[in-house]
């Protein structure tokens, strides 16, 4: 979403880190889920990125929006 909405990076991603925090006060998640699932993500964002699709689905995904 922030690729899509740059301009909006700050509050998608506090959106994001407020949703983490809401699973882990109503015990859907530990802590430690939550931050393995930043860690992952922010392994998995370049790697998509190296991806010969990305560029490609980001452009639909923009037209979407």
């Amino acid at each position: 979403m922030m690729e899509l909405y740059p301009q909006k990076a700050n509050l998608i991603m506090k959106a994001a880190n407020n949703f983490a925090l809401s699973r882990t006060i109503s015990r859907y998640h530990w802590n430690s889920d939550v931050i393995q699932g930043k860690i992952i993500g922010s392994i998995m964002n370049p790697v998509c990125h190296a991806t010969s699709d990305y560029a490609r689905l980001l452009q639909e995904a923009q037209t979407e929006f």
